[in-house]
C-alpha cells in the first residue's frame, strides 16, 4: 500500500486509506473510528486526537501515530488531508469520518465496517 500512489486531492481515497490505516496501524475498530472526533492537541509535536473506544464511557485523548517518511500511509497526514478536504462540510468537533452527500452525517460503524471489507477485498 506504501508503494501505490494516493490521489490526495480526491476525498473518497484519502478517507478509504485512513480508514484502512487506522484500523491497521493503530488497531482502531469500526465503532472507534465512528467515535473519533476532530478534535486535536499537539503535545511536543505529538499529535492527539478525542476517540471513544469500545467500552469507554467518555471520550479521552489518544495519541495519533504520524509517519513523516510515509504520509501516503502515515494515519496523522491522511487525517489531516481528510480533515482539509471536508472543513466545509461538518462542524469542527463532529465526528472525524462523514458521508460525503447531504446532510453530512456521521459514519456509521457498520458503514465503516463495510467500507473496510471492499478495501480488503481491493487489495487482496
Amino acid at each position: 500500500m506504501a508503494a501505490s500512489t494516493l490521489a490526495w486531492h480526491n476525498v473518497v481515497n484519502v478517507r478509504n486509506r485512513l480508514i484502512f490505516v487506522c484500523k491497521l496501524l493503530c488497531l482502531h475498530r469500526s465503532i472507534d473510528l465512528s467515535r473519533l472526533l476532530r478534535t486535536v492537541s499537539i503535545v511536543n509535536g505529538n499529535p492527539y486526537m478525542l476517540i471513544q473506544r469500545k467500552g469507554w464511557k467518555t471520550h479521552k485523548w489518544e495519541e495519533i501515530m504520524s509517519i513523516s517518511s510515509a504520509p501516503s500511509i502515515s494515519p496523522w497526514h491522511l487525517i489531516k488531508k481528510y480533515v482539509e478536504l471536508t472543513s466545509s462540510l461538518v462542524s469542527p468537533r463532529s465526528p472525524l469520518l462523514t458521508t460525503l452527500v447531504k446532510p453530512f452525517k456521521p459514519l456509521s460503524s457498520n458503514t465503516i465496517g463495510s467500507l473496510k471489507r471492499n478495501l480488503m477485498a481491493q487489495y487482496g
